[in-house]
């Protein structure tokens, strides 16, 4: 598989593994997003179009006179204001007011008014409108009386010219003097003629600007628009919770699968992973209840690694001849699995024709005496406390080839009772009674007492929780126990959610 392939599949993973947070930030987001629309006090927009007048020429106006044109708008906010009775100042009404030009290039623009009232939003758009086209007519009547002055004067000029050309008596005069009425009678002409355009412009409707769509009162608000930000809202939310995904995916420290675990455990592998299983009321060790489910097969491959283990430390350690081994299953917190990973251990060694002996050492939580349904009472505790000897506490359970030692009683504190040379001298009677010792004990992180089991056991296995254990917790039990000169043969992965290996019996297990 290429290593592209592997990085999506792990970008994948995450997202699989995380979906919940990225569903919570989505929701949180569109919750937010709607919160924020009732919250936020709705703004009406109303709009009016205004054609603009032709130039003096007779021609449409072109799309930069159009956007000049719609510059000068704003100049009426006073009169706006003045006219409607505003309580606001130019500046402010002229935030909600937004002039532009026809995207089409058309010589029409738009006036646009934003208010939480929609009346006058309306008529705030249309008085505008109505002014910027009553200053068109004031202009048009200046540029009237301006061509006027322009026109006496002239006229008066034309009149003195004239005078001077019938009193000169030299040619050339008589011809500069002509020359010069000329002009003046041309241009005279040209102010006539623009002064009979304004006053068509000014008194003709089809050359005046007009209103073509006038604003009406909104009926629905234009903001907020709860669907447009939910929308919104929902796709930041995703975007985020992606984020949070790979943020938290990055910082957690919990074992998932084989490859999390060897991340925190260098140099020690994993013998093995517990499928996911559920209790029924019945409180039988899976491998008992249901010897075919997913997970009791499991429990036998756990157990076969580990005798191989042993067959192995025992080659290569000619210097030991115990005839049995000690195994101790331990885990660097508590509810990780470790007591039922050790009872089912002993029980499918058992079965493969292993003398063993199963010892509960969690003196201070003993727990293996209710999963057979026996008595505590005259156990381990009791056996170090030098009340009894080993053999009299072993219990047939029932099941050949396996004894059990409960607990005891708990009474006498457990790290004084661990720490006592007798429970050497025990596990050497126990030796001598069986193939296989598994001992469950404390979990390492939260009392001593599996130290001092660990130290005199020939192997420590280690059960982590799946999604649960917490890598730097694994890689700080391991250094414990080196450190009392331990052997951490690996680790056991329990509770973890897959179908491999599901056979024809379709229940469901799980340890919880």
């Amino acid at each position: 598989m290429s290593s592209d392939a592997i990085q999506l599949r792990d970008q994948v993973g995450v997202l699989r593994r995380r979906w919940r947070v990225v569903a919570a930030t989505v929701v949180v987001a569109i919750g937010l997003g709607l919160l924020v629309s009732l919250l936020a006090t709705p703004t009406y927009d109303a709009q009016t179009e205004v054609l603009l007048a032709p130039t003096v020429t007779g021609e449409a106006p072109t799309p930069e006179e159009v956007a000049t044109e719609a510059r000068t708008v704003v100049l009426f906010a006073d009169q706006v204001i003045d006219t409607l009775e505003l309580n606001d100042s130019a500046p402010d009404l002229l935030e909600d007011v937004v002039v532009e030009p026809d995207a089409s290039g058309a010589a029409v623009m738009t006036i646009s008014v934003t208010r939480e009232d929609p009346d006058e939003a309306a008529d705030i758009a249309n008085t505008m409108a109505q002014a910027y086209i009553d200053s068109t007519d004031v202009e048009n009547q200046n540029r009237v009386e301006s061509l006027d002055e322009r026109i006496q004067s002239l006229d008066g000029q034309i009149a003195r010219l004239r005078s001077r050309l019938n009193d000169a008596d030299e040619p050339r005069q008589r011809i500069r003097l002509a020359s010069e009425r000329r002009k003046l009678l041309a241009e005279r002409r040209l102010a006539i003629d623009s002064r009979a355009s304004s006053l068509r412009e000014a008194g003709s409707d089809v050359d005046q600007a007009e209103v073509v769509t006038p604003a009406l009162a909104p009926t629905s608000a234009s903001s907020p628009q709860p669907l447009r930000i939910a929308a919104l809202a929902g796709a930041i939310g995703l975007l985020i919770g992606i984020g949070l995904a790979y943020l938290r995916d990055y910082f957690d420290d919990t074992v998932r699968d084989e490859e999390t675990v060897a991340g925190s455990v260098r140099g020690r592998p994993v013998l093995g992973q517990i499928p996911l299983w559920s209790r029924t009321g019945d409180k039988q060790p899976i491998t008992l209840a249901s010897p075919r489910a997913p997970a009791s097969e499991a429990y036998r491959e756990l157990g076969a690694n580990i005798r191989f283990l042993l067959g192995t430390r025992r080659q290569s350690d000619s210097a030991r001849r115990e005839p049995g081994r000690v195994v101790l299953v331990s885990s660097a917190a508590a509810g990780d699995g470790k007591t039922a990973t050790a009872v089912n251990l002993a029980i499918v060694a058992s079965a493969a024709n292993m003398r063993v002996v199963l010892v509960d050492a969690n003196l201070r939580r003993p727990r293996i005496h209710e999963l057979f349904d026996i008595t505590a009472e005259g156990g381990l505790a009791d056996v170090l406390g030098g009340g009894l000897a080993v053999r009299d506490s072993l219990v047939d359970i029932g099941l050949d080839n396996l004894l059990v030692l409960p607990g005891g009683d708990s009474s006498t504190n457990p790290a004084d009772l661990l720490t006592s040379p007798r429970l050497g001298k025990l596990l050497t009677d126990l030796r001598h009674e069986a193939d296989l010792v598994v001992v469950d004990s404390a979990a390492v992180l939260l009392v001593a007492d599996a130290l001092e089991l660990a130290r005199a056991s020939d192997l420590t296995v280690l059960v982590a929780r799946s999604k649960t254990s917490r890598g730097r917790d694994l890689a700080e039990t391991v250094q414990r126990i080196d450190r009392v000169g331990g052997s951490t043969a690996g680790v056991v992965l329990n509770a973890v959610e897959s179908n491999r290996g599901r056979s024809r019996d379709t229940r469901e297990y799980g340890s919880r």
